[in-house]
């Protein structure tokens, strides 16, 4: 059987939230730019098949800072479906992935983020913090992303860049 790889990134710090201002729009801030940055140095050589991201302004910014670091991007689905998804719909969603796609990224936000990744890593560890522009790598071995959750994970692996 295959190993699968996905890994979840939790979007870079953005800019505070506002009243009346909309949250979908919020753009990175500074340190969240650099923070971004160093995730995608940290990345360059893991490059997936395909990445899975939300359409809110510092998730697309999150991605598209670290991608500067690659040699090559993969093809980018980016879906409203995951701006503030819970886990059971990111769930569903990453289940989706064809076949083909051995290593998949998805990059969106919490509480769905940490808890997808607490469900998926029970029985071997726990992910206690997953702060901006964390990212957990994920292993598991199975025919089909359709048993993701379903199946116990070889590897979990989490990074959170070093703050300014």
């Amino acid at each position: 059987m295959p190993i699968r790889k996905l890994t979840l990134l939790r979007h870079a710090k953005a800019v505070p939230a506002l009243p009346g201002v909309d949250d979908h729009s919020r753009p990175l801030n500074g340190r969240g730019r650099s923070a971004a940055r160093q995730v995608g140095v940290e990345t360059a050589g893991a490059r997936p098949d395909l990445v899975l991201c939300s359409t809110s302004t510092r998730t697309r910014e999150t991605w598209a800072l670290l991608s500067q670091a690659w040699e090559t991007t993969p093809p980018v689905l980016v879906e409203d479906a995951l701006y503030m998804a819970d886990v059971e719909a990111l769930l569903a969603r990453l289940r989706r992935i064809p076949g083909e796609i051995s290593h998949a990224w998805l990059i969106g936000h919490n509480p769905g983020l940490h808890d997808l990744a607490n469900l998926l890593a029970e029985g071997i560890g726990q992910v206690a913090h997953f702060p901006t522009a964390a990212r957990a790598r994920l292993e598991f071995v199975a025919d089909d992303w359709d048993e993701l959750g379903r199946l116990p994970l070889r590897r979990l692996d989490v990074f959170t860049p070093a703050r300014d």
